[in-house]
């Protein structure tokens, strides 16, 4: 039996794509283990065994994104020990802890590329291909405009290199869409293979109680959902500005962590009972918590490159509860949604466009509301992670036959 090592920078519990690529791999007969660079709170509920490769007790300040370094605009000294200490870390430190406490494999699928220095030196001594899976495309992932001089001119650029050495030196490297890979395969010149991050049912555990229920709402509120940790290119605000224009029994709830300023966002427009920032759920629970929302809304708009060509997990996370969607027109949603009425196109940072498609969908009787949830389902189980299961075994055995 051979052995895949999954190598993580989170807990796996709390990595949705790296759990199910592990879980997969176990299922597909491999030998599969994950190394985390944090440990899991319930390791003995994770489908795969897990070692740590880190003794720290929390996350280190340097491995912090260089977007929130810079949104709080740290001293030009600050910056270059920032970078330093990541160096430190991700090339001496965690290197050197990986020759003790990474486990020996017969591929490492890796799932960032800070990591590579520790996968590659282990490799060294012992054999192996590589995977790297980019989980979106981080040169693109922030706002070049909000970030200082120093993220700009220095940071980003060393970023890249990493990232660009990371790749040619993989065996192989996977994104989750088709818009993303084009823009990696011209920045690096590699060609990306395609995963998409579809939901497995098959991974999912019963809540304690549903969105709905730990909201205290009854059946007669309109419950909207966006389901995902708040990343830039969000339209948050806007989506509570519509809020404000709609009935009392519209309700907005955020699954996932950052939405820590939801609450005061809708204080200003006098909305604070009606929106609720649930906080973080463990990705098993994500799809039945939500299963009993009313529909599902999409916030994202192309702040960046990496954002207009994203497929983001909530979409997947979305259609495996059935719920209808009012979503932008990003390219990568637009192509697999197709022709599908499975809901509503908007424009997020609209807010007369985001109350206007609530609105359609409000007034919709309850015939045309399951019409919706039928055609959500129909197109949930044309791209179910059980396919994308049978990419990722032929994917590790190209990569086996070519190494």
């Amino acid at each position: 039996m051979k052995t895949i090592v999954s190598v993580v920078p989170l807990p796996l519990e709390r990595d949705s794509r790296s759990l199910k690529i592990a879980a997969s791999l176990a299922r597909l007969g491999f030998r599969s283990l994950a190394a985390e660079s944090l440990p899991s709170g319930r390791p003995e509920a994770l489908p795969v065994p897990t070692v740590t490769l880190t003794p720290f007790p929390s996350r280190p300040t340097a491995t912090t994104a260089p977007k929130a370094a810079a949104s709080r605009r740290p001293s030009r000294l600050r910056e270059p020990l920032h970078l330093a200490t990541m160096v430190a870390l991700y090339f001496v430190a965690l290197p050197i802890l990986g020759l003790f406490r990474l486990p020996r494999a017969d591929l490492y699928y890796l799932h960032e590329y800070r990591l590579f220095p520790t996968v590659w030196l282990k490799t060294l001594f012992h054999p192996a291909p590589i995977i790297y899976d980019a989980h979106d495309f981080y040169p693109e992932v922030w706002a070049v405009g909000s970030l200082s001089p120093f993220w700009r001119e220095v940071f980003l650029p060393f970023l890249g290199w990493w990232e660009g050495w990371c790749a040619r030196r993989a065996a192989q490297v996977v994104m989750v869409g088709q818009g993303v890979a084009d823009l990696f395969a011209a920045r690096y010149g590699v060609r990306p293979r395609i995963l998409r991050n579809c939901h497995d049912a098959r991974l999912e555990c019963p809540p304690a109680k549903t969105l709905r229920q730990s909201l205290g709402l009854d059946a007669e509120a309109l419950l909207l959902v966006t389901i995902g940790n708040r990343k830039g290119g969000q339209a948050v605000e806007q989506a509570i500005a519509a809020l404000a224009t709609l009935p009392g029994h519209v309700h907005l709830a955020f699954v996932g962590r950052f939405y820590d300023d939801a609450r005061e966002i809708a204080r200003r427009h006098g909305v604070e009972a009606r929106v609720h920032p649930v906080g973080a759920v463990r990705p098993e629970e994500i799809v039945p918590f939500v299963r009993d929302a009313s529909a599902a809304l999409i916030l994202y708009w192309p702040e960046t490159g990496n954002v207009g060509n994203s497929l983001p997990n909530g979409f997947f996370q979305s259609l495996a509860a059935g719920l209808p969607l009012l979503y932008p027109p990003l390219p990568e949603l637009v192509r697999v949604i197709g022709e599908r009425p499975v809901g509503r196109a908007i424009d997020p940072r609209d807010p007369q466009s985001l109350a206007a498609a609530i609105g359609w969908f409000d007034q919709a009787d309850a015939a045309a509301r399951t019409a919706i949830r039928d055609r959500v389902a129909a197109l949930a189980a044309d791209i179910s992670w059980e396919r994308e299961e049978a990419t990722l075994a032929a994917l590790v055995q190209d990569v086996w036959r070519r190494t």
